[in-house]
């Protein structure tokens, strides 16, 4: 089993809108009586942030986008529907990606949504805000992967798919966080 090191560089094509969950802690503590008018105020706080200047593509939702592209893949291993079991058991993306976006760029973004989804579709409709970026934008990671069937050429035509037909994080339903993906081997 050999292990290999790829590069992993995503190049924005549509906005990215973020959310993180962990923002929706600190609404929970805020407790506010108007919720939309309370994320339109805050909407940076959805950010997914590490220390206070640099954004980030959670390494989870990278893998999760890989794994998601699989599906288009016509070609399939042997006895199997596609590589995403492949991918989830040995692909290792080794930290969250860096994205190079300074915070002036991001924007509040509002969607009409279904504000509660238990109801179903008839549920109540309003707008919900989320930080968006624009593009251009360009992430970068790594990766570890030691599966003899996941070849370069394999994972390149996986993250080229992925970042086009899956895209990156929220919206992703509406066309937002698509990209192209790149996967390079590199010597570690």
């Amino acid at each position: 089993m050999e292990r290999r090191w790829y590069t992993i560089q995503i190049d924005g094509i549509t906005p990215l809108v973020m959310h993180n969950p962990q923002s929706m802690l600190a609404q929970a503590e805020a407790n506010p009586r108007d919720k939309g008018a309370w994320e339109r105020e805050h909407y940076q706080e959805m950010l997914y942030r590490r220390d206070e200047d640099r954004l980030y593509v959670p390494a989870a939702a990278l893998k999760k986008m890989l794994m998601a592209g699989c599906k288009f893949i016509p070609d399939k291993p042997k006895r199997f529907l596609s590589f995403s079991p492949f991918l989830d058991a040995s692909m290792l993306i080794d930290e969250d990606a860096l994205l190079d976006v300074p915070l002036a760029l991001v924007k509040p973004w509002g969607a009409v949504v279904n504000l509660d989804p238990s109801k179903g579709p008839r549920g109540p409709r309003g707008i919900r805000t989320r930080p968006l970026i624009s593009p251009p934008w360009h992430a970068e990671t790594s990766a570890l992967v030691w599966e003899e069937l996941l070849t370069t050429e394999i994972l390149q035509k996986i993250a080229e798919t992925a970042g086009l037909s899956c895209g990156l994080l929220d919206a992703r339903s509406l066309g937002y966080g698509r990209c192209t993906v790149g996967i390079v081997p590199r010597g570690r």
